[in-house]
């Protein structure tokens, strides 16, 4: 009888508690961001590509002009994505996409190899600073078409 009083008491408590639970989002580095949400109140779960810490107007689609050397052309993917060719140069291309953290990252191959590109816009949305392959090979980006 003792039993099934305790029993009970614990099916009323944890029928009386919100069903909490988590979300676990594993980032490429290895970490693991646990998120804490009471899964009663979730109506949709949305993922944006661009990410929470770009500026609105940024728009990577058109043409950039790479420090004079060459030009990039991004284009949409059917997939939502991106996709980056470059004229001059090595005449790379790649795909490309946001980060987490809000910059601009393109994958490149070319003829004699592989890199990449790793940019953040500039508010307006008309030029971008960053690097190519590490930061002691500076990128600047300024927006051709717009």
């Amino acid at each position: 009888m003792r039993r099934t009083i305790i029993a009970s008491l614990i099916a009323v408590f944890c029928a009386a508690l919100p069903a909490f639970s988590e979300i676990v989002i594993h980032t490429k580095d290895g970490r693991a961001i646990r998120v804490p949400v009471d899964a009663s109140e979730i109506a949709s779960i949305d993922l944006s590509p661009s990410g929470p810490s770009l500026p609105a107007n940024v728009n990577p689609l058109g043409s950039w002009r790479n420090n004079n050397a060459s030009t990039w052309t991004i284009t949409a993917t059917p997939e939502g994505g991106y996709f980056a060719t470059e004229a001059g140069l090595g005449n790379a291309s790649g795909k490309a996409y946001f980060t987490p953290s809000g910059t601009f990252r393109i994958d490149y191959t070319w003829s004699g190899g592989s890199g990449f590109y790793e940019v953040r816009f500039a508010p307006d949305g008309r030029s971008a600073k960053g690097y190519a392959n590490s930061p002691d090979n500076p990128a600047t980006w300024v927006r051709l078409d717009q």
